[in-house]
């Protein structure tokens, strides 16, 4: 029995891509640590992340219509088909806990720096639970608002910041030496580009089941160029600055002053980052629950998102002491401990279905 009846659209399910691949990377900024060469980072990262994800494209099309859940127990059976499913429904709560963290903490320090922790999080996490409870379609439509917003956003902040630019920021250009910027790709790769893994429980809803790899590349690739022009942008505004800010593209956008008139852009950046964090918190939440609902055998996973969503926000409490904390286990660990999940796991799975000689096309019950 099928506990998602909803369908998406191939423009719902790419706006959405988009909005979760820009996702964290709007107050984080990732890649400063290798300096003017950052967005040089994010085109290798975004190049590898093409090429991994094709994977996942080849294992949708011999899957069709099926999620990773239902499609590991097809492929190892109940147990070790249980236990792959283990690992990856764990990596999209974990990263839930942190992207919901990632945004709270930036709402707690820079907006609202006197509310506890504790309250900012449950509160935080409550429109998360809601959007997923309404379902698929629901979160799409929503998505799509949302993203159409950031996008206007976007082209707004970057008009009126022409004034800032320097180029001269560019130079001296690939000036990090190699190994730096190839563990700097890699960690574009995978955040945020390849935890896109999750849209494995997204995309089998895809009313074109056709178009699930146009759908996946274009999500992906748009996705990235908003996310290495928003870093160029940044070195752009700030350049070698940038490393002294805690959210630099929050500092570049507050610094816009156009005849003392157009200013406080800092207000707009703010609502684009809680946007865009509870549209990425709610895929990932909505996500794990359908695939404990899936694991378990349940007739509905909605009952499980109140309680998966209070843990996310318990977890994302104890995940780090401090933002810095956050900041290095981006920066320094992330790409180790995430890999294994969002590229490893598909790949595996793939392999399986391969050695057992699964047919391309699985008829559903």
């Amino acid at each position: 029995m099928k506990l998602e009846k909803g369908r998406i659209g191939l423009k719902g399910t790419v706006l959405i891509m988009i909005g979760y691949i820009y996702g964290s990377t709007a107050i984080l900024s990732p890649g400063v640590g290798v300096g003017q060469d950052a967005w040089v980072a994010q085109t290798i990262g975004l190049g590898l992340a093409l090429i991994v994800v094709w994977v996942n494209t080849l294992l949708l099309a011999r899957f069709p219509g099926q999620t990773f859940i239902e499609i590991n127990e097809r492929v190892f059976g109940p147990y070790a088909g249980k236990f792959i499913s283990l690992l990856f429904l764990w990596y999209i709560f974990h990263l839930g806990s942190i992207v919901l963290i990632d945004h709270l903490d930036f709402v707690r320090l820079m907006i609202i720096p006197l509310t506890p922790a504790e309250v900012v999080v449950f509160l935080g996490i409550l429109p998360c639970i809601y959007a997923a409870y309404k379902g698929l379609e629901v979160i799409v439509r929503t998505g799509q608002v949302l993203v159409v917003f950031t996008l206007l956003y976007f082209g707004l902040i970057t008009l009126f910041q022409v004034q800032s630019y320097d180029f001269a920021n560019f130079k001296p250009f690939l000036v990090t030496p190699f190994p730096k910027l190839a563990w700097a790709g890699l960690t574009a790769a995978s955040f945020p580009y390849l935890e896109t893994v999750v849209f494995l429980m997204i995309l089998p809803f895809l009313n074109q089941q056709n178009k699930v790899r146009v759908a996946v590349y274009l999500g992906l690739f748009f996705g990235g160029l908003v996310v290495i022009w928003s870093i160029m942008r940044l070195i752009l505004v700030l350049g070698d600055t940038a490393v002294n800010y805690v959210y630099p593209s929050y500092y570049a956008v507050r610094i816009i002053n156009i005849a003392e008139l157009l200013n406080r852009f800092e207000i707009l950046a703010a609502m684009n980052y809680i946007m865009i964090g509870f549209l990425k918190v709610t895929v990932l939440l909505y996500a794990a629950g359908l695939g404990w609902a899936q694991l378990c055998k349940c007739q509905d996973y909605r009952p499980l998102l109140l309680p998966l969503g209070a843990l996310m926000a318990l977890v994302s409490l104890n995940n780090f002491e401090h933002v810095v904390g956050n900041f290095e286990f981006t920066t320094q660990v992330y790409s180790i401990y995430a890999l294994p999940f969002s590229a490893g796991l598909p790949f595996l799975v793939l392999v399986g279905a391969w050695v057992r000689g699964l047919p391309g096309k699985v008829k559903n019950k």
